[in-house]
């Protein structure tokens, strides 16, 4: 079982063209506005794999670790696995690897 970070988009405070690319699943802009911090942690998940994290987030929410504002896992939302430290895009069809040089701190701790 590994430890998943589910990073969404904060569509409300970019423009409509960068929205619609994200929502989109445009890998190079994503990756783009992961380095920008348009995304923010939304959840953890626990999971075996990517397509089990996909599941969960959207027919299992209770078992999701919600740290902000958490929609369903959908297109452009981004997986990160905690172990590797590998981003994932959730793409229209599977999921697209984002970069090879991302370290990414998770200092949450629940309840904080």
């Amino acid at each position: 079982m590994t430890r998943y970070v589910v990073k969404q988009f904060n569509y409300t405070d970019v423009a409509d063209q960068k929205s619609f690319e994200i929502s989109r699943a445009n890998p190079e802009r994503c990756y783009r506005s992961l380095g920008h911090g348009d995304y923010r942690t939304s959840a953890f998940i626990e999971a075996d794999n990517l397509n089990e994290v996909f599941r969960i987030g959207n027919t299992e929410t209770d078992l999701v670790e919600k740290v902000d504002k958490f929609y369903s896992v959908s297109c452009g939302d981004i997986i990160v696995d905690t172990e590797t430290q590998i981003a994932w895009l959730v793409s229209p069809m599977g999921f697209t690897r984002l970069g090879y040089d991302m370290h990414f701190k998770f200092e949450y701790k629940k309840g904080a």
